[in-house]
This record gives structure tokens, sequence and C-alpha cells, in this order.
């Protein structure tokens, strides 16, 4: 029995007590936010501020689209001002509004600031060790390969394939006769039509199928961005083979367990 009060113990302490005293600790700072919720944090309510924003049609064109893809952001600056903290899952999250302070982090002189703390785990999936999450030698090294890539005269050189790319795009535009063109769509098209040629040396035709699968991922990742991985799950057969011995904490066990993947 000491095995799983250990573990419930430890989850009370990863799940509850951190973030209280975290939450308590930045308060006290002067760093205030929406208030932590049990297990979940605000990834609900991210996820519910998301879906209005997307349902709302925007009223006109405009570059202001700040509330419409990260309509929580824009909430809570308006509450609790440019810098503030909340919550996926015990995780906190803070957001810097003050250009001194978002300098600061950026430069990261004394490497206080980890990208690999920063990224979600679906994100590094798919952009794996490139110069987006590298750190240290192997970011140099990247870096290094990209200055490379992209000088001077190796741009130059690529400015052909472009034009031909955008040339391709505008007859289809052509050939449409009036109607309605997505343009979202289009621009994706040539963009990956300009990294097939210009990369690859072929077109965007023979590499859709793999352009598709990193859409897919890309949405994937996306979906996910705010929901929580329990990564416990794996071992929850084994956890309760051993706990339904005991028919008190097997009770106690399956309605903290199913609650949770309810409300997640």
């Amino acid at each position: 029995i000491a095995i799983p009060i250990y573990a419930v113990v430890k989850f009370l302490h990863k799940v509850v007590w951190q973030p209280l005293q975290t939450q308590r600790f930045l308060h006290s700072q002067g760093l205030k936010g929406p208030p932590y919720a049990f297990l979940l944090g605000n990834a609900k309510q991210l996820i519910q501020l998301r879906e209005e924003a997307l349902t709302k049609p925007m009223p006109t064109l405009s570059h202001d689209i700040a509330h419409r893809v990260t309509p929580h952001i824009s909430l809570w600056t308006k509450q609790y001002g440019k810098n503030f903290v909340f919550w996926i899952g015990p995780r906190p999250q803070m957001v810097l509004g003050e250009p001194d302070l978002i300098k600061e982090v950026l430069s990261n002189k004394d490497r206080i600031f980890s990208k690999s703390d920063l990224l979600s785990p679906y994100v590094r999936k798919i952009f794996g060790q490139g110069i987006v999450n590298s750190e240290g030698e192997k970011w140099v090294k990247v870096r290094r390969m990209a200055d490379f890539a992209l000088h001077g005269d190796n741009l130059k050189s690529m400015v052909p394939d472009m034009i031909a790319s955008a040339d391709m795009m505008l007859e289809r535009w052509m050939m449409n006769d009036g109607k309605e063109i997505e343009v979202h769509e289009e621009f994706r098209i040539l963009s990956s039509e300009v990294i097939s040629r210009t990369a690859f040396g072929s077109s965007f035709k023979e590499g859709q199928h793999i352009f598709g699968m990193l859409n897919e991922l890309m949405i994937i990742s996306d979906r996910n961005t705010f929901k929580m991985s329990l990564p416990i799950i794996r071992y929850v057969p084994a956890v309760i083979s051993v706990i339904s011995r005991f028919n008190w904490l097997h009770t106690v066990f399956t309605l903290v367990f199913f609650t949770s993947i309810y409300f997640v």
C-alpha cells in the first residue's frame, strides 16, 4: 500500500502544491493572471476562448487579428496587463509584452532560457533538431549551414525558380474565369512549389504527398497545443491491477482518473 500512497502524494504535490506555491510567489512579484485550476490549469478556458473566436466572422478585413488568433492573450492583457502568467496543466506560461523584457529573453546571454522548455512536444517532433529549437554547438552548426544556403548569391540563383512558380499560380488564376479563389491554399501551394524547386530540384506535384503529411502534422499540433497529455496512461493497467486489491483505493483511483479524462 506504500507505493500507491507515495504515487498519490507525489501526484498531488505536482498538480496542487507546486502550482499554488508558484502562483503565490509570482503574485508577490507583481505577475498576476487567471487563477490555476486543478490539473487542467487554464487549458479548458483557452480552448473555449479559441472556439468562440473562430465562430465569429471578422467584421472587416484588417491586420488586427490578434483577438482572433490568440484571444486568450488579448483578453488577459486587458485584465492583467502586458505581463501575466497563465497555466497549461500544472505548468506556468509567462507572457511578456514589454519590449525590454522581450529583448532580455531573446538575447539570453546567460543561457537561462531554454528553447526545449518553451516548445511543446508536438512542435519539437515536427521541427526536429533544426535551427528553431536547437541550442549550443548544435545551433551554431545549423546556423552556419543556414547562412551558407541563404547567402546573397545563392538566393539570386533561386529567383528564376521563384518566378516560374509564381507564373504557374497566375496561370491557374486566369483559368478560373472569375470564380472565387482560396488565396490561403494558393499561397500554400506557391510556397511548397518554391521550396520544392529551390531546395530539392523537383516540383510540388512530385512532393505533394510529403507536403500534405507535413500540413496534417501542423494541424494536429495546432489542435493539441492547449490539450493536456497524460504520460502515465500507459501504466494505468498495471497500476489498476495492483490497487484493485484494495477496494476503497480502487474506487478512489477510478473516480479521479475517469473524472480527469472527462474534463480533459
